[in-house]
């Protein structure tokens, strides 16, 4: 076993345990807030007092002033959640097991993914929890793609679809597999479908997997590792080399990628191609550490970078973290040093008396409040407590919302931002939604362009791309950002289109145009040239992009 760093006076761990899922909601608010202190008593293995209902456990959060929890979904519909995503219709994804941690492999699955409609602000009526799959193994990772979601299901990564759009799965085809299973505890999770067209995901504790696209490419993984791969099945190739049990993976507007782990550090951002530490033993020629502390366990699970506007500002371009030990949220602010962060320990955002809590994922709404699986259970631990031990619930389950408004002069609240249907928006709403204050907007609104094909919306995304770019631009920096990579994905980027990106006074823009050069085969020599004179850029993470484009591509 790795010991746990001991930041805090936590004496003991409870390791690859917090391998589950997390998500935020509710409505009650405290000015409740501090780091987790010496004094703190270590949680127990295995939590003696009875469950809780949903509504006695929203009232044993505490959280900052001006913060609101509130109930999204909860048990009978909602059992032992793992995994939250959004798709563009605002409706929220949720991978449960029930099996969890101990797959029946010869007995038809017990498992889901569920699909929760009308959740958001703003939506008719309350939330409605419907079935999308079913007769699954340990279903974790999981995303929306057109036509259906990818998502795992011991051994394989399923593309379910949806063809007549009733939101229920009526086939299935395997994209990738099989997977390794030795241990089913940290398995496929925290799948992310990123600008780039690539999905993003963790591969866990233990498993060694040797799995290819249709391309024949094969990538071999041997426990931690990340990894990206195409939705259509087509390739699949590391991303990075280690960590023990990553659980939760986010990525913040410049595209890094940061994950959570089990066993090393609360949250690590991860350099394509580089290594992280795995055993004790790991020493030199890794990636460097984002930060020294451990919040009180080595049992993290789900991470995500808030890229909103609905938190106050001190909140902005932070690190949210699940600490399912713990029972909280952990909160870092990240600073910038050169090409890389340094993550910076703040107060514990969220606080939960009811030791059940078990936050195990965490995703930004497009409404831009946080959404937390919660997989309320009694026993978190994997090692400290047998795989078996009767106590283990199989019953219980929430959801959470976090949200934020500051009362007016009249005590009053704003609400938060109302969701859209970005599948039947027209070209120019999806135009404007790619400069959302909004990541996860801006990043929807992104694949919805790319589906709907140039011949609909080329001319328009080419104009954001090639607007003055002087005061009152017609565009700004995160809509030139995600109009580069519409027209890469499309096969419709054009020479002149990245040499304007590359000339673009954003350093968020030309770091977005170094890293779409640098994908696909074949360089061509004005291509080169571009890229090593990116290395001379005034900024950090433009320089950094051209030196991970050239590892790429060392010929």
């Amino acid at each position: 076993m790795i010991p746990l760093r001991r930041s805090f006076a936590l004496p003991r761990f409870l390791p690859a345990a917090s391998c589950m899922v997390a998500s935020l909601c509710c409505g009650v608010t405290s000015p409740y807030c501090r780091l987790l202190v010496a004094e703190d008593a270590p949680p127990p293995f295995v939590v003696e007092e009875p469950p809780r209902s949903a509504l006695e456990q929203q009232k044993m959060f505490h959280l900052p002033e001006g913060f609101h929890i509130e109930l999204v979904a909860s048990e009978p519909e909602v059992i032992n959640p793992i995994n939250l995503n959004f798709d563009a219709t605002g409706d929220l994804y949720v991978s449960q097991s029930i099996e969890y941690p101990i797959p029946a492999m010869d007995q038809p699955g017990r498992d889901a993914i569920q699909r929760i409609s009308s959740l958001l602000p703003g939506s008719e009526g309350r939330p409605r929890v419907e079935t999308f799959a079913d007769g699954l193994h340990i279903p974790i990772g999981l995303t929306a793609v057109p036509g259906g979601l990818l998502g795992f299901s011991v051994p394989q990564l399923y593309f379910f679809i949806d063809a007549n759009g009733d939101g229920a799965s009526e086939q299935r085809e395997v994209r990738f597999g099989d997977f390794g299973f030795d241990d089913t505890h940290g398995m496929i999770s925290s799948l992310t479908w990123w600008i780039d067209g690539w999905v993003y995901g963790c591969h866990g504790f233990v498993n060694t997997s040797e799995v290819a696209g249709s391309d024949g490419e094969v990538v071999k993984m041997v426990s931690g590792n990340t990894y990206r791969l195409r939705p259509d099945g087509s390739r699949i190739e590391h991303w990075a080399h280690g960590q023990v049990n990553p659980f939760g993976l986010t990525i913040d507007p410049w595209g890094n990628v940061f994950t959570s782990d089990c066993h090393t550090r609360p949250a690590t951002h991860l350099l394509p191609g580089a290594h992280y530490p795995r055993s004790p033993g790991d020493g030199l020629g890794l990636g460097p550490e984002l930060m020294q502390h451990s919040h009180g366990s080595t049992g993290i699970a789900g991470i995500v970078y808030y890229a909103a506007e609905q938190f106050p500002q001190a909140y902005r371009g932070s690190l949210f973290i699940g600490n399912p030990i713990t029972g909280r949220i952990n909160l870092d602010r990240l600073e910038r040093h050169g090409s890389t962060y340094t993550a910076i320990e703040q107060a514990d955002f969220l606080r939960c008396d009811d030791p059940w809590f078990r936050p195990v994922d965490i995703q930004l709404g497009p409404d831009g409040a946080l959404y937390i699986a919660d997989l309320y259970n009694c026993i978190i631990g994997h090692y400290e407590v047998p795989l078996k031990h009767p106590n283990r619930d199989r019953s219980h389950g929430r959801i959470w919302r976090v949200s934020y408004s500051e009362p007016d002069a009249t005590g009053a609240v704003s609400p938060a931002s109302k969701g859209i249907d970005l599948t039947s928006a027209e070209i120019g709403q999806l135009v404007d939604a790619l400069g959302d204050p909004n990541l996860i907007v801006r990043t929807l609104a992104t694949h919805q362009l790319v589906m709907r094909g140039p011949a609909q919306a080329e001319q328009a995304v080419r104009a954001l791309l090639r607007a003055p770019t002087t005061a009152g631009s017609p565009s700004t920096p995160e809509q030139r950002a995600h109009a580069l990579w519409v027209l890469k994905r499309w096969g419709a980027w054009a020479n002149q289109d990245w040499q304007t990106a590359l000339d673009d006074p954003s350093p968020l823009v030309r770091t977005h145009a170094v890293k779409a050069l640098a994908e696909g085969e074949g360089w061509e020599e004005a291509r080169t040239a571009a890229i090593l004179a990116a290395l001379d850029d005034e900024d950090g993470f433009v320089q950094r992009a051209a030196v991970e484009g050239l590892a790429r591509h060392p010929q």
